[in-house]
């Protein structure tokens, strides 16, 4: 059994957490197991996503408030979209809302901001598609995100410079280590499933403490493919074919060809961020509208 995961230790008590390739009453699985001190958990996934199997014990929740936690933290948290990426879906680590007629969406490592920016999009009254699972479609040259989990996982201290009404909605039931979140409703679209058709993906880089705005800039065609590859959801860990690879591969080339990608730095601090997304906004007021 071969071994792809990592191990670590965090706030929430998380020490290790991997996938591998299984075999169980002649049957070829994907296993993933994720530990900490007060509970474990293992999924095991069909090789092609179509079918998910979960176990789990949790000693620190019991009854209803266990089952709540571990939906909550695992199967609506990245469970789902490895699922879909073993499926052959686009799945990347990124965030999209809607600006009108249609989407923008940004992609970013862990810590970047994505959720946070999502949260001031939120508060700006703007409909949210996603919040860090991108999936995304295509039709033609248009590139659409499909609707996530309606909500928005955060660190309290991300709320803090919402409006009064948002900061109200947040929940935070499963203790100081876990996030909380939003609850968010999906905009309003003519395509099932799918949001109103993508102006752009930002790529988010590390924040700057000197900042007052923040900086867009183009990247180059060779910038695009990477980025796009470098954030797909669980990119080193999952395990997954080398057909599964060449064919996510030129999906990526596709949508780096097609959809404008720009590099998006943004301010290190809560206070710039409904300004961010005033910008970031009246960018895409008109879909034809040329992008410096």
């Amino acid at each position: 059994m071969a071994d792809s995961g990592a191990t670590r230790t965090d706030a929430g008590g998380l020490q290790s957490a991997g996938f591998s390739h299984v075999t169980q009453q002649g049957e070829d699985w994907v296993s993933y197991i994720s530990q900490g001190a007060t509970y474990a958990l293992h999924a095991r996934f069909s090789p092609h996503g179509e079918r998910l199997e979960l176990g789990w014990w949790d000693s620190s929740h019991t009854g209803l408030e266990s089952l709540d936690r571990i939906l909550t933290t695992f199967l609506l948290g990245n469970l789902i979209a490895y699922a879909l990426r073993l499926q052959g879906k686009l799945v990347l680590h990124g965030n999209a809302a809607c600006t009108g007629q249609r989407s923008i969406a940004w992609v970013g490592a862990k810590g970047a901001g994505k959720s946070t920016l999502s949260a001031a999009f939120l508060d700006a009254g703007h409909a949210l598609v996603t919040d860090d699972q991108l999936v995304l479609r295509t039709s033609g040259s248009l590139w659409y995100a499909a609707h996530g989990v309606p909500r928005i996982r955060l660190w309290p201290g991300s709320v803090q410079t919402l409006s009064a009404q948002t900061r109200s909605e947040f929940l935070q039931p499963f203790g100081d280590a876990i996030k909380g979140w939003l609850e968010i409703s999906p905009p309003v679209s003519e395509t099932p499933q799918l949001s109103p058709p993508l102006a752009a993906l930002y790529v988010l880089e590390s924040r700057c403490a000197s900042l007052t705005t923040a900086v867009i800039r183009r990247v180059s065609p060779g910038e695009r493919l990477q980025s796009l590859m470098q954030h797909r959801l669980a990119r080193q860990a999952l395990p997954i074919s080398s057909a599964q690879h060449a064919a996510e591969f030129a999906m990526f080339s596709k949508l780096a060809s097609q959809l404008p990608i720009y590099s998006l730095q943004l301010p290190d601090g809560l206070a710039a961020l409904p300004e961010v997304v005033r910008q970031l906004v009246a960018r895409h007021a008109k879909p034809t509208a040329a992008l410096a």
